[in-house]
């Protein structure tokens, strides 16, 4: 998730910065960095206000199921 958000982020026109982000989701700076690098997790509402921020699609962060079904298969 943390890899989509920083992303996206950056090649939004014009990019977003971690303050600005961070002010429409209502989290801190500190917060978001944490979640780019994976150092903190996401609640579900914040996925949706992430999504709509980078006018994404929730179903964007998520894995396809193709491949946590391969992932499970292979334990």
């Amino acid at each position: 998730i943390g890899e989509v958000v920083r992303t996206r982020r950056k090649k939004l026109q014009p990019p977003l910065t971690q303050e600005n982000l961070a002010q429409l989701v209502g989290i801190s700076r500190a917060s978001l960095a944490n979640i780019e690098t994976g150092r903190q997790n996401v609640l579900v509402h914040q996925l949706y206000l992430l999504a709509k921020a980078l006018q994404l699609d929730p179903d964007d962060f998520l894995i396809p199921a193709e491949s946590v079904a391969a992932t499970a298969d292979s334990k």
